[in-house]
């Protein structure tokens, strides 16, 4: 995803929320040179609390070329996310482009004409209400704000820091003198995901955040397998970590052959799975940029990051 540039990175207040719920600000847009947010959230029906989210985001060259992204998330389901390039019709007032999105397990490719309004971005079809549907167009600040409490809430459905089992298995960790006691108490975050692209078991990262394990580069990050044996340990690394998104049937091909981590480490990095294990300094690792990841989330996917 397009990301705004901010000094802080806090997640928004309750109240900031609630106003922005079915009813965001909106401005008057001339779509010359520049960039363009549109988004909104709504309450789910499924659970309170939760919100169906809707984000769009691009930008325009001096020439009408058009690149952006997008994430449809209803609350609950993997929806859809992706991103575009084209052109702007200025006869039509229609973003003509072709589009990549990964939804429900599958990758898809298809041209489409985005209508280009006073005041939204045109979504291409009509609701059920048979209204031609539409998001609004949002200032940064207020885009930031949805997109902040649209990804705290995917974290939050996907870490986990609270059940300390894998982690109490560590050998590194009891090697290493930590008590029953100290692995009470460490802050950790893991999330579970299929690296080998064998679906049939899971592997766990667990990020252990110890002041013994950590230094101005970051801290250790442990890649598990399913029985707890420890498959790789990174030193020096630190979140956002990204994996890259694969099809059903593209991880079937590739079953037993271990996706790529990308972790920051004075900046971010790629790490490759070789000689059954990843790199294990990930400052050694090949660097990228992070808008190469997050500009294309139908080929990668956020798996951890701080939520405060």
């Amino acid at each position: 995803m397009y990301r705004c540039k901010e000094s802080a990175n806090t997640p928004p207040s309750n109240e900031q929320v609630e106003n922005l719920i079915d009813q965001p600000e909106t401005e008057t847009i001339f779509y010359g040179p520049g960039d363009y947010y549109f988004g909104q959230l709504q309450n789910s029906a499924l659970e309170g609390g939760k919100y169906n989210a809707e984000l769009v985001r691009f930008e325009i060259d001096s020439t009408d070329l058009v690149r952006g992204s997008f994430y449809f998330q209803p609350y609950g389901s993997d929806g859809m996310r992706g991103s575009f390039s084209g052109i702007i019709d200025r006869e039509t007032q229609q973003l003509m482009c072709k589009r990549l999105f990964y939804a429900e397990g599958e990758r898809y490719k298809e041209a489409i004409a985005y209508p280009l309004l006073e005041e939204a971005f045109g979504l291409g079809y009509t609701d059920t209400g048979g209204m031609a549907a539409s998001l609004p167009a949002v200032d940064p600040n207020t885009f930031e704000t949805i997109f902040k409490t649209f990804k705290r809430q995917e974290l939050e459905g996907r870490i986990n820091s609270t059940d300390r089992s894998r982690l109490k298995q560590l050998d590194f960790l009891l090697k290493n003198g930590f008590t029953e006691s100290d692995l009470e108490t460490i802050p950790f975050m893991e999330v579970m995901l299929n690296l080998d692209n064998d679906a049939s078991s899971m592997e766990y990262l667990i990020y252990v955040m110890d002041p013994m394990l950590c230094g101005s580069g970051g801290c250790n990050l442990f890649v598990v397998n399913s029985k707890g044996d420890t498959e790789s340990a990174i030193t020096v690394s630190r979140p956002p970590i990204y994996i890259p998104v694969l099809s059903i049937e593209e991880q079937q091909t590739l079953a037993g052959q271990w996706k790529d981590l990308y972790v920051y480490s004075d900046g971010m990095r790629r790490l490759t799975y070789n000689d059954n294990h990843y790199t294990s300094n990930a400052s050694m690792g090949e660097l990228v940029e992070e808008s190469d990841l997050s500009n294309f989330p139908e080929s990668y996917l956020l798996v951890m990051d701080y939520m405060d």
